[in-house]
């Protein structure tokens, strides 16, 4: 019979099933874990967590096989917070960094604004317009996707509200009531005297 060498369990996830396949006759199976504990008398075992767990089978005249092993190894879904990331905004290059120190054990791969869009190995995004962009964090042995919103602030240097439909409004993106619910903004003249200030509280 023939057994994988590997295959991944998600920490994060329910039990795996592995199994063994192709066997040349009608046997029975023994399945150990580490500790030599039996865990399975079936051709397939559960799973429920990382580590080397051992095979082996019988025939029905009573003769054994060498050891199968397969190797468990451990994954999980990113763990992600507001700490883990470097933004640059209000520049002419607004930028995300992720931090990957922390994210988990798993293999990841990033993404923004789409979940089933393009995903890069770099935990790096540039040239970036003003406004909120959700971060994608797809573990690659299928854990699961984490997401986090990220705000990229920006705003107009200057407006002219004279009423002829060019630059007569003025907004900060990249804001919302989780990013900057409370906010001064200062309005100056084109010499720079001060002719108001707004206090904002969303």
């Amino acid at each position: 019979f023939e057994l994988d060498a590997t295959t991944i369990f998600c920490q994060n996830l329910p039990p795996i099933t592995v199994t063994t396949y192709n066997p040349s006759g009608n046997f029975s199976y023994e399945w150990t874990d580490e500790n030599d504990i039996v865990i399975s008398n079936s051709p397939d075992a559960i799973i429920s967590e990382e580590g080397t767990y051992t095979v082996i089978a019988t025939s029905t005249d009573g003769c054994e096989s060498f050891p199968h092993t397969i190797i468990i190894e451990p994954s999980i879904i990113a763990s992600i917070s507001q700490d883990d990331f470097t933004v640059v905004d209000d520049s002419s290059n607004n930028s995300i960094t992720i931090s990957t120190g922390n994210l988990g054990i798993g293999d990841y791969e990033f993404a923004i604004n789409d979940s089933y869009g393009i995903y890069q190995d770099e935990p790096y995004f540039e040239n970036l317009t003003p406004g909120i962009y959700t971060v994608f964090i797809q573990d690659k042995n299928n854990c699961g996707i984490a997401q986090i919103d990220v705000s990229i602030i920006g705003f107009p240097k200057f407006f002219t509200p004279n009423n002829d439909g060019i630059n007569d409004t003025w907004k900060v993106l990249g804001v919302n009531e989780n990013f900057y619910s409370t906010s001064l903004i200062y309005i100056f003249d084109r010499f720079g005297k001060l002719i108001t200030k707004i206090d904002l509280k969303k």
